[in-house]
């Protein structure tokens, strides 16, 4: 799935939604379904299960993507509250991991909402306006209440990339400034993903120029020496062992430098000693 649709009523029910083949190097199926044999089911009416993958049971489903909805009454309310016949409690849809050789880039994720700051929602009778990019597929969906009617609408989905081969194993996210400043200057925090190997070029260009020779500073590995993995069975180790509760070990590890490796001997640069 890469997209839902509704005629005219606020998304208070899915009218129709977008499938679309992503996996061209898929192994043929021979007719036997299901086409994508390792599959689970969730419910987006019930708090914290608006995506396809879950921390708590990682292994099964990272990698998973967004295949069907599911309707008891075949007219896809979503708006009535309550559970049981005639009311909307119930809002079932399944997901599917990617064939073999696929991989979702979770990175890549971003949200497409269902309206406007307005309130205005994007129902349209002639166009898909909720889509996700070329490349992109549906990896959770989520309701909300209106505050303007108090009523159930869908409000975003979820969209993240299709790899193809051999993903990188990403770094820990770096949330909050750097520890190291120079020059009373400090990197601006941007609320992005940023790797290790970002934050040290950001120091390099801008606070270690090259007339300071005796200034040194650990580097991470270059990108093309970042590990990678090689398999399906050891991508399903590596993400169950990074959502696990608990220690997560480091991938990569820099250590700041010591005020040793820091100090500097030039005269009539301007610079102070640390």
């Amino acid at each position: 799935m890469v997209g839902i649709q509704d005629y005219q009523d606020d998304f208070f029910k899915l009218q129709n939604m977008w499938c679309k083949y992503m996996f061209p190097y898929k192994p043929a199926s021979q007719g036997a379904y299901p086409y994508y044999p390792s599959c689970h089911v969730k419910d987006f009416a019930v708090p914290n299960q608006n995506f396809c993958f879950d921390a708590q049971n990682a292994a099964r489903t990272v990698n998973t993507f967004m295949t069907a909805l599911r309707d008891d009454e075949f007219s896809f309310f979503i708006f009535r509250p309550g559970i049981g016949y005639g009311t909307d409690g119930t809002q079932q849809y399944k997901c599917c991991k990617t064939p073999p050789g696929y991989y979702i880039d979770y990175v890549s994720c971003y949200y497409k909402p269902t309206r406007d700051q307005y309130w205005e929602y994007y129902d349209s009778q002639n166009h898909f306006v909720v889509f996700c990019t070329a490349g992109f597929v549906m990896t959770g969906i989520a309701r909300k209440l209106s505050p303007i009617n108090r009523d159930y609408h869908i409000e975003w989905i979820q969209c993240c990339r299709v790899g193809y081969g051999p993903p990188r194993v990403q770094v820990t996210p770096q949330a909050g400034m750097p520890s190291t400043s120079y020059d009373n200057s400090s990197i601006p925090y941007s609320a992005q993903y940023r790797s290790l190997d970002d934050e040290d070029k950001d120091l390099d260009q801008a606070y270690l120029p090259s007339h300071q020779p005796h200034a040194t500073y650990r580097m991470p590995p270059a990108l093309d020496q970042v590990p990678t993995i090689s398999s399906d069975a050891e991508a399903v180790e590596w993400q169950s062992l990074r959502y696990k509760k608990g220690p997560v070990p480091k991938l990569l590890r820099l250590k700041p430098p010591t005020p040793m490796a820091l100090h500097t001997t030039m005269l009539g640069s301007g610079l102070v000693s640390i």
